[in-house]
């Protein structure tokens, strides 16, 4: 059996974006049966256990999986240790976790790079305060970048168990 590969996906409040790609990435673990892979998300800015926000549960919902019961957490320096993957929602956050952390450019990615639609290394904007339509479109980038990241780590054969 191989090693479990670790994702943490980062935003700013851990509230919005992180939780929607980690609830969308373990839905499509379970519904593909991908057991070698594990997820969590984290804040560079986050407050300790706040739940989700209502258009990320709504938009969550509304795709089939359930992320009302994420709890927001605050990045640390144990994070970079803990997890394969470390993956910013934006070119600042990846920035910030580089300068206050020391590690090297290539260890933080970008989710979009990731994209099915190209992968482009653009922002994933933050939809917090906006309408239900800004959260559709940001989910939908945040859909197609975590399709592509699952079918990067199919094609590099990285520790994807389920898929034979």
């Amino acid at each position: 059996m191989t090693e479990k590969c670790r994702i943490l996906f980062v935003c700013t409040g851990n509230i919005c974006r992180s939780p929607l790609a980690e609830g969308y990435l373990r839905y499509l673990c379970e519904t593909n049966k991908y057991s070698d892979i594990e997820t969590d998300s984290a804040g560079i800015a986050a407050l300790r256990g706040a739940p989700p926000s209502k258009e990320a549960v709504v938009v969550a919902e509304d795709w089939g999986f359930d992320i009302s019961k994420l709890k927001s957490r605050q990045f640390n320096k144990n994070d970079l240790n803990d997890f394969d993957l470390v993956i910013t929602m934006t070119g600042e956050q990846r920035k910030w976790i580089i300068d206050n952390f020391s590690v090297a450019e290539n260890t933080i990615k970008l989710l979009r790079e990731f994209s099915v639609n190209g992968g482009k290394a653009d922002d994933i904007p933050d939809p917090i305060g906006m309408s239900m339509d800004s959260y559709n479109v940001i989910f939908y980038f945040i859909k197609k970048s975590v399709e592509g990241l699952i079918k990067r780590l199919k094609i590099e054969k990285a520790l994807i168990s389920g898929d034979k």
